[in-house]
């Protein structure tokens, strides 16, 4: 919907059942996004550890009952990092992208 109208293999693989635009619509869609989807992964390196599920306070890294291995500390601290920087592109793109209005 960025270029304001469905792209054309969605036309031909979808067909007739993709609505119509009109040529206001067409300019109020252009350029917009309905949904941003970052993926992104990593190998993180764990052994069991049961002991973590004794404790009275836990979040969900206890709850998953292992100790992470520490020759991949490197790795853990990097997850951490990409999770911090994937929080502030959210933030910029639902600062840049404007609110339309709904009717």
């Amino acid at each position: 919907m960025v270029y304001g109208d469905y792209p054309p293999v969605m036309r031909k693989n979808v067909g007739s059942r993709l609505p119509s635009f009109t040529d206001e619509e067409r300019k109020r869609v252009t350029g917009s996004f309905d949904f941003v989807g970052f993926n992104h992964y990593i190998a993180v390196y764990v052994k069991a550890d049961l002991s973590r599920l004794d404790q009275k306070l836990r979040d969900y890294m206890f709850d998953a009952a292992v100790a992470y291995d520490s020759m991949n500390l490197r790795t853990l601290i990097f997850f951490i990092m990409i999770q911090n920087t994937m929080r502030r592109m959210h933030s910029l793109v639902h600062f840049y992208s404007a609110s339309p209005e709904v009717k």
